[in-house]
C-alpha cells in the first residue's frame, strides 16, 4: 500500500510540476511586449537592462519557481516604480495584472508541490523506521530459530542464515508468479 501512495505522489508531482512550467512559460510573450516598452519608455529610473526582465527569463529556463517568484517580484516593483513612463509606451494595468496572477498561480502551485515532496519524504521516513524495526528484530529470530533446533535437529539449524532464508523465499515467490507488491509487500522505499 505504501509502495502504491508513493507512485501515485510521484505521478502527483510530476503532473503539478508540468503545470508550474507551463505558468512560468506562458509569461515569455508578455516580458517580450514589456521589454519593448522598457526599451520605448523615456525617464525611466533605472536602466532597461537593470529592469529585471532577463533574470526572470534565466528562471523560467532553469524551472526553479523560487528564483522566478524572487525575480519577478523584483520586476514588479521596477513596473511599479516607472508605470508612468511605460503607459506613454502603451503599457497597459491589464498586462501588468496578468504578470501578477501569473506569479500568484506559480507561487501556490509551487506550494502544493511542496506539500506533496513532504509528504513524500514523509512516507520514505516511515518505510525507513519500519525497515529498520524489521532488521533489529530480524537477528532475534534467526538466532532463536537456530538456538531452539540446534542440538534437536541439525538440519533445521541450516534453515535459519539469513541467506537460506532469503534463498527460499524468493524460490516459493517464483515457484508461485507472484511479486512482493502483491503480495502486499510495503517495505521497499
Amino acid at each position: 500500500m505504501i509502495l502504491f501512495i508513493r507512485e501515485q505522489l510521484k505521478k502527483q508531482i510530476k503532473k503539478i510540476a508540468e503545470r508550474m512550467h507551463a505558468n512560468m512559460e506562458s509569461l515569455r510573450d508578455p516580458l517580450k511586449r514589456l521589454e519593448g516598452h522598457v526599451r520605448r519608455a523615456k525617464n525611466l529610473t533605472l536602466l532597461p537592462e537593470d529592469f529585471g526582465i532577463k533574470k526572470v527569463r534565466t528562471a523560467i529556463t532553469a524551472k526553479d519557481a523560487k528564483k522566478f517568484d524572487i525575480a519577478l517580484g523584483e520586476l514588479l516593483n521596477n513596473v511599479g516604480a516607472n508605470i508612468a513612463a511605460l503607459n506613454e509606451k502603451g503599457f497597459i494595468q491589464d498586462a501588468k495584472t496578468f504578470i501578477i496572477s501569473a506569479k500568484q498561480s506559480v507561487k501556490e502551485v509551487n506550494e502544493l508541490q511542496n506539500i506533496k515532496l513532504n509528504g513524500k519524504n514523509n512516507l520514505a521516513k516511515a518505510n525507513i523506521e519500519g525497515l529498520n524495526d524489521l532488521r533489529d528484530n530480524k537477528y532475534d529470530i534467526l538466532e532463536t530459530g537456530k538456538i531452539l533446533f540446534k542440538n534437536k535437529n541439525k538440519s533445521k539449524t541450516d534453515e535459519f542464515p539469513l541467506a537460506v532464508l532469503k534463498k527460499r523465499v524468493r524460490r516459493e515467490r517464483k515457484e508461485k508468479g507472484t511479486l512482493p507488491e502483491e503480495e502486499g509487500t510495503t517495505t521497499q522505499v
